[in-house]
């Protein structure tokens, strides 16, 4: 991952409060329903912690009609943008060969609170995905 979007969220971790409480909870609740909702992921799962640089992590694995890695990200990117907030939001998506990785960022309003995180797929699938994706473009995917 960049050490840009870390200095992204540290910036805005130094200028606005994490999210917690029933905030939170709301941001966790929603990520689950959207989550769960999308039909490209078999199964989805969040938790939260108090490290205000990842508040929330979503773990998903993907049904077996997803295609590509394109299609993959795109399902990744429709269920974040269910759930940024419209004032700020921000991504970072790396392919590794065993996982698919988003770090996202969003932030409610000018002197509100942000939630920080990440959303993480792996699973057989994926590494179908990653193995076919090196084989088409001749890219070596990160380890």
């Amino acid at each position: 991952m960049s050490a840009s979007f870390d200095s992204l969220v540290s910036g805005i971790a130094r200028e606005a409060v994490p999210s917690n409480g029933d905030n939170l909870l709301g941001f966790k609740i929603d990520a689950d329903h959207y989550s769960r909702s999308c039909s490209s992921f078999e199964s989805a799962s969040v938790t939260t912690s108090a490290d205000p640089l990842s508040l929330i992590e979503i773990r998903a694995r993907f049904v077996d009609t997803v295609q590509n890695l394109g299609q993959a990200k795109a399902a990744v990117i429709a269920v974040w943008s269910d759930l940024a907030y419209s004032y700020f939001q921000a991504t970072e998506t790396v392919a590794y060969r065993d996982r698919l990785v988003t770090r996202f960022l969003t932030r409610i309003s000018d002197s509100g609170f942000f939630v920080s995180g990440r959303f993480v797929v792996s699973g057989s699938k994926y590494r179908q995905l990653a193995l076919s994706y090196e084989k088409t473009w001749g890219e070596s995917l990160s380890e």
